[in-house]
């Protein structure tokens, strides 16, 4: 009998630990964030989430279908490969018809050769980068960081297109572009 009550409460303690270790196989990842009230501008301009965004750890996560919404961007999911992209509207990410004996200057370089190099606000809000030099002010809209080897078109304040390339974390325009701006010699 005692064999038996042995082996009985065996089998109970094994059965348990399966269960509860398959229990806590299946239960879902649950985190505790905040929601915040932030207030949220894109290019200056104060704008209104529909849905708040959650803080977690330190990290602010924002829906992503209303950001791109905002930021005039398509977003889709794939559920298959769970893969979320966003599309930009109206600039080409990578333009492969640069030639590539084009000269490009730095930022930093570029700053070293005119009297202002400022990156913000731009005259008529949007935000961006102001090159001044002597009484010639080009202002260069929606300029930011992309991934490196983008290479983008930009219409400066003057509606002179503009190429941008991003290589090593630096942001490079087109020497011959800022002749012509007459932002360089």
């Amino acid at each position: 009998m005692k064999k038996s009550f042995i082996k009985t409460v065996a089998t109970l303690a094994l059965g348990m630990m399966i269960g509860s270790a398959t229990i806590a196989a299946a239960a879902p990842s649950t985190v505790q964030a905040v929601l915040a009230k932030f207030t949220l501008s894109v290019n200056g301009q104060h704008q209104a989430l529909k849905n708040e965004p959650l803080v977690y750890n330190g990290t602010t996560y924002l829906p992503v279908r209303e950001v791109a919404g905002l930021l005039d961007a398509d977003a889709s999911f794939d559920n298959k490969t769970k893969n979320i992209e966003l599309q930009t509207k109206g600039v080409d990410t990578v333009d492969t018809t640069v030639p590539v004996s084009q000269e490009w200057i730095s930022l930093a370089d570029l700053a070293k050769q005119v009297d202002e190099l400022t990156a913000g606000p731009l005259s008529d809000n949007q935000t961006g980068l102001t090159i001044v030099k002597g009484d010639v002010k080009v202002e260069i809209p929606n300029l930011i960081g992309k991934p490196d080897g983008t290479v983008e078109t930009l219409k400066t304040s003057t509606g002179v297109e503009i190429k941008v390339k991003f290589s090593d974390y630096t942001t490079y325009l087109p020497v011959e572009t800022l002749k012509t701006l007459k932002v360089l010699p």
